[in-house]
């Protein structure tokens, strides 16, 4: 609907130095639908697991990782995800830190190694707030609106 919409550049002038919101917390105030939480994250298939790891009775693997930064992370589009913000923990310096459960982009089949296998959930920890940003949905940006006034333009 035209008039809930929010631009994404509007959204992020107001939310883009702000603590992000859990997905418990997004229960209640959600974020305006055209925007996606999205977390800067290399995967690497073949890494030793911080913790442990869980398998499922559907097969399904839940993998616990730890955030680390890489030489070219914020600079290769491979590496920005959909991520769904689980838990913020503000530490001693003030500053937040998350957990996430990473999920793929399309477009990562480009790039085979860095696809979370479809069998695997990868919950990563010590996010910090640098690595999570937002970022607009395809196909939802104001001119995909039902509602907005369109016409023709005659071309003379």
């Amino acid at each position: 609907d035209a008039a809930k919409y929010i631009t994404y550049s509007s959204f992020m002038s107001i939310n883009s130095d702000k603590p992000v919101r859990t997905k418990n917390e997004q229960e209640e105030s959600p974020y305006p639908d055209n925007i996606l939480t999205a977390c800067f994250y290399e995967y690497f298939p073949h890494k030793g697991y911080i913790d442990t790891y869980d398998v499922g009775k559907d097969g399904t693997t839940t993998v616990w990782d730890e955030w680390q930064e890489t030489d070219y992370l914020f600079y290769a589009h491979q590496y920005l995800r959909p991520c769904s913000i689980l838990t913020r923990e503000v530490q001693p310096n003030g500053d937040d830190v998350y957990s996430a459960l990473m999920m793929n982009l399309p477009d990562t089949i480009s790039y085979p190694e860095k696809v979370i296998p479809d069998k695997e959930h990868r919950i990563v920890s010590g996010i910090p707030r640098k690595a999570i940003t937002f970022v607009e949905m395809s196909h939802r940006s104001d001119q995909h609106l039902i509602s907005v006034f369109r016409h023709p333009i005659g071309i003379p």
